[in-house]
């Protein structure tokens, strides 16, 4: 196998890394509390913590993006640094898994905000009329 050949196979190794990397990022992101009890059991102070929670990490994502960015910079300004383009297409593909990341945490942190407003704007009788009923039909 020559110097191409391993260089394909590293690159191949390294963005496998980097993609396990990208799944593990969307472990357990919520404390164990809010993770134990049913979405329908929150209260608005879960969901603007949830929000919260997928604000930082949204964020941390997008520090990486604009370091992504400032490397793929890099190789655009120094192309003899990556002659045949392995590493921009890899810095590519991995700023685009961040950004598609970083879009369903957006869409996350809007359903939690929407959840907030909606539990908000319900007047505490409502919630003591639905624990009533809930108590009845139990």
């Amino acid at each position: 196998m020559g110097h191409e050949g391993i260089t394909v196979l590293l690159t191949g190794v390294v963005l496998a890394s980097l993609s396990l990397g990208c799944a593990q990022t969307k472990t357990q992101l919520l404390p164990s509390h809010l993770s134990v009890r049913t979405v329908a059991e929150w209260v608005a102070e879960d969901h603007r913590t949830a929000a919260q929670l997928y604000t930082q990490e949204a964020t941390r994502l997008e520090g990486k993006v604009a370091n992504l960015e400032r490397r793929l910079e890099k190789f655009t300004k120094k192309p003899y640094l990556d002659t045949k383009g392995f590493k921009r297409q890899s810095v590519r593909r991995l700023s685009g898994t961040y950004r598609k990341e970083i879009s369903e945490l957006g869409e996350r942190i809007a359903w939690h905000q929407e959840k907030v407003d909606w539990l908000n704007a319900k007047s505490p009788s409502d919630e003591i009329e639905k624990r009533g009923e809930d108590k009845k039909s139990s």
